[in-house]
């Protein structure tokens, strides 16, 4: 799903539990961060939750393009697909 390589920092706060929930069950913190995240993902994913946002990515782009473009044109066509498109976006 995800592109490229992106590490997100973990808030300093957490650490300590991840570390004592790690050395607790021998596990490395980065497989106790993969066993909590793993499953919320996971059910987030079954809710379709990942398709929605994608869904609301593609609309922005699409919207941002007619803008773009009516910005240049002032085309009475593409105001006319400008509201078309924010309509949809409700």
């Amino acid at each position: 799903m995800c592109q490229g390589t992106y590490s997100p920092k973990i808030r300093e706060d957490l650490i300590p539990y991840l570390y004592k929930i790690g050395r607790a069950t021998q596990t490395p913190m980065t497989q106790v961060v993969d066993l909590i995240l793993r499953p919320v993902i996971e059910n987030l994913e079954g809710r379709g939750i990942f398709r929605t946002i994608e869904n609301y990515e593609r609309d922005v782009k699409r919207l941002s393009t007619v803008v773009a473009k009516l910005v240049k044109t002032r085309k009475k066509e593409d105001r006319a697909e400008l509201i078309k498109l924010v309509k949809s976006l409700h």
